[in-house]
């Protein structure tokens, strides 16, 4: 993965920690939906069908749609994704892309060419998000994620 669809997926996130449980759940479904196009691309990166099994947590989409009505697949992935990877500073990168392509989809399919990294975040936020990524366990497991990620991608101009 690159560093730049990474830093997608770390802002989606730290812009979703801002919000505990209640505050997710007053968040109307276009304003997700904007914040998701806005750092990780179109609808077009969900994988589907999911079973509600798949979304694990029914509780928070249930508390969701009394608020909101009917949800659909996307924003229920959004949902879940943003609760389960919600953050925390012990939490490595690599575990929050495990979550992403277990709930949203292949991150090769991130338009990393939306922002830039720190664009359009709050001033704290984009300041924590530094702080976090240049711990050095963070460090590690950054360049870690970027070197399989050249690895992969040489092994696919192999083959």
């Amino acid at each position: 993965m690159s560093i730049s669809k990474l830093h997608s997926i770390l802002q989606f996130i730290s812009f979703g920690s801002i919000m505990s449980d209640m505050t997710l759940l007053a968040q109307s479904p276009d304003y997700l939906m904007e914040k998701f196009n806005r750092y990780i691309g179109d609808e077009s990166i969900f994988e589907f069908p999911k079973t509600e099994q798949e979304y694990g947590d029914a509780k928070i989409l249930l508390l969701y749609s009394e608020n909101w009505g009917n949800i659909n697949e996307s924003l229920k992935s959004i949902i879940i994704f943003l609760n389960r990877a919600n953050w925390d500073s012990r939490t490595l990168p690599s575990e929050k892309v495990k979550i992403f392509e277990e709930y949203i989809g292949d991150c090769s399919l991130i338009n990393d060419s939306r922002n830039g990294y720190g664009n359009g975040l709050h001033i704290l936020l984009n300041r924590y998000l530094g702080i976090y990524c240049k711990e050095e366990i963070i460090k590690r497991d950054l360049l870690k994620l970027n070197r399989d990620f050249n690895i992969n991608s040489a092994l696919k101009i192999i083959t």
